[in-house]
């Protein structure tokens, strides 16, 4: 009996032990932060993140919401998001206005999601501009 609570602990610590010494992850799902800036516009903005596997194409909408934020005063965005697999990736963002007139702008980035690293999540810049008026 006094060997059970040492064997449970060695077999929870395998799995965990699995990133342990490595430059790369692969027993966690990838996580990307979508990073950006807006020009164009000094209204308050809503951020849609969306996603699709393979490359952007023209009119192809992307599989899914991935997130929403706000745009903060330095007009920059963040947005985290799960991925389910690395790969290519189609990465929609828009931008809403949250004031009259309301416009939007949108950006389509095409994007390699890689084996997560160690020293944090992947990054994707998609900058998004409002044409002038």
């Amino acid at each position: 009996m006094r060997r059970l609570p040492s064997t449970l602990a060695i077999l929870f610590a395998l799995p965990a032990s699995g990133c342990v010494g490595s430059t790369e992850c692969s027993c966690v799902a990838p996580v990307v932060v979508v990073v950006g800036t807006i020009t164009g516009t000094s209204a308050p903005l809503s951020v849609d993140v969306g996603l699709g596997q393979g490359v952007c194409r023209d009119g192809l909408a992307p599989a899914r919401a991935a997130g929403t934020t706000l745009a903060g005063t330095e007009r920059s965005y963040s947005v985290p998001v799960d991925l389910p697999l690395p790969g290519p990736v189609c990465i929609v963002v828009t931008a809403a206005a949250l004031d009259l007139p309301l416009v939007t702008a949108t950006r389509r980035v095409d994007a390699v999601i890689t084996t997560p690293p160690m020293s944090g999540p992947q990054q994707v810049r998609a900058d998004v501009a409002f044409s002038a008026p």
